[in-house]
């Protein structure tokens, strides 16, 4: 099968600490020559710290600077150079809730916006909580830690409060899961 779009070469024209943004020429699928900006960002996890009664999860509340608000999220962070996803996810719910969790469950994987990056992330379930120190990095540093009923999380997704993409995805995987 013929891929519709076709890379003739590629130039990166920015680079930060965190992801970098290349050209790419390419021919288009109707054969005209173009260029496609892609963005390529490490991938992340996105961690659903549950309780025992598996009737709530713990969230965290952080200022995001892009849409200069408050968000509701999971416990989320980048998977570094050579880590497994699995030690990400344990590093990131240990680092941002200072939750340390017994059992671990790999519930999903989805890409962000595979539209304009390459990101995706890779969904887990933390069960067995204890609680213990948090490690917040200094950008964290207003970070909250509170735990909703799931149904009180639906709400909150309708009502426009819980507006992060990754956590409304990981918590339909949860949802899946529980179901079986």
């Amino acid at each position: 099968m013929r891929k519709p779009w076709q890379k003739i070469s590629s130039k990166i024209v920015h680079k930060n600490p965190w992801w970098q943004v290349r050209a790419d020429k390419v021919i288009c699928p109707d054969n005209r020559p173009g260029v496609y900006y892609v963005a390529d960002l490490n991938d992340f996890v996105s961690v659903l710290a549950l309780t025992d009664d598996k009737k709530s999860i713990y969230l965290i509340r952080q200022w995001r600077y892009p849409i200069s608000q408050n968000s509701w999220e999971t416990s989320q962070g980048s998977i570094d150079f050579c880590e497994k996803p699995l030690a990400a996810a344990k590093r990131e719910l240990m680092e941002e809730t200072g939750l340390r969790a017994k059992n671990w469950i790999k519930i999903g994987y989805s890409h962000l916006a595979n539209g304009f990056c390459n990101q995706a992330f890779h969904i887990y379930m933390a069960g067995n909580l204890t609680a213990g120190e948090k490690k917040l990095e200094e950008t964290e540093l207003d970070m909250i830690v509170k735990k909703f009923e799931i149904k009180e999380m639906e709400k909150m997704i309708e009502k426009g409060i819980i507006t992060d993409s990754p956590t409304i995805v990981s918590l339909y995987y949860l949802k899946k899961y529980l179901k079986k």
